[in-house]
């Protein structure tokens, strides 16, 4: 049996034997039965001992578990004394998020994973948002058991809710929450966790916030988008001292 990269529905493979196999599903305990689905939608079904150490070595390292994840954001209110400017900024926000990855699987899996980490801001005065930053890393989940856990944490960033003292309007950043991706090394989507919508979780979006993160690096005003992911200009007229950094 060879075994091919993730697809949608399972894991892409060829089965000696089974030339249409489109499809691998494997069992949670990482014991019993592995099920191939061909183009017909016809299942054969395998015992996992069956399979020999090089296949079953593959399944470890290249098919991930499944995972369950958790976030907590944090919202502080940062008191006057530490604000920009206490002329013109009327709040000041630090915000983070602890994110808490568990493996929910028996099955052993012993390669790294990569984490990102997206923290998003909606904008006061319009209907867009602010990539307020993107935390990235990667890791190794600690135990073969069902259960492990790994917290990934990310950087704080500040926003910013001033009134606008020409036309006495509120306006500024204000914390919406994250979007959190799980990938392979392969770059192959795991885990995808957002509190803010399901748009996000596009995998069209998310290249296009990673493009963001990027390009947008020197000020959060060049890092401004819409529902595709995409660059947008932000509000005018910008009052001086309002965009968190």
């Amino acid at each position: 049996m060879a075994v091919g990269n993730a697809g949608r529905r399972g894991v892409v493979v060829a089965v000696d034997g089974f030339d249409d196999a489109v499809g691998i599903f494997l069992p949670d305990d990482g014991i019993g039965e592995l099920t191939v689905e061909g183009t017909n939608g016809n299942p054969n079904t395998f015992q996992l001992e069956e399979l020999s150490e090089l296949d079953q070595k593959y399944l470890r390292v290249m098919v991930p578990p499944k995972l369950a994840v958790d976030v907590k954001t944090q919202s502080k209110l940062i008191p006057h004394k530490e604000a920009f400017d206490i002329t013109t900024i009327d709040e000041t926000y630090k915000n983070m998020a602890t994110v808490l990855i568990t493996k929910k699987s028996q099955r052993p899996f012993t390669s790294r994973l990569k984490i990102e980490v997206f923290l998003i801001a909606e904008e006061v005065e319009d209907s867009n948002y602010i990539l307020l930053n993107l935390t990235a890393g990667d890791f190794i989940l600690p135990s073969v058991t069902k259960g492990a856990e790994v917290e990934f944490e990310t950087r704080p960033v500040k926003t910013v809710i001033f009134k606008d003292v020409i036309s006495d309007a509120m306006k500024g950043e204000d914390f919406a929450g994250y979007l959190v991706v799980v990938t392979t090394l392969q770059d192959e989507i795991v885990l995808m966790d957002s509190n803010i919508s399901k748009w996000l979780k596009d995998p069209e979006v998310i290249e296009n916030l990673r493009e963001l993160a990027i390009r947008g690096a020197p000020s959060p005003r060049s890092r401004h988008f819409d529902q595709t992911g995409k660059k947008v200009p932000p509000p005018r007229p910008a009052h001086k001292g309002a965009t968190s950094r």
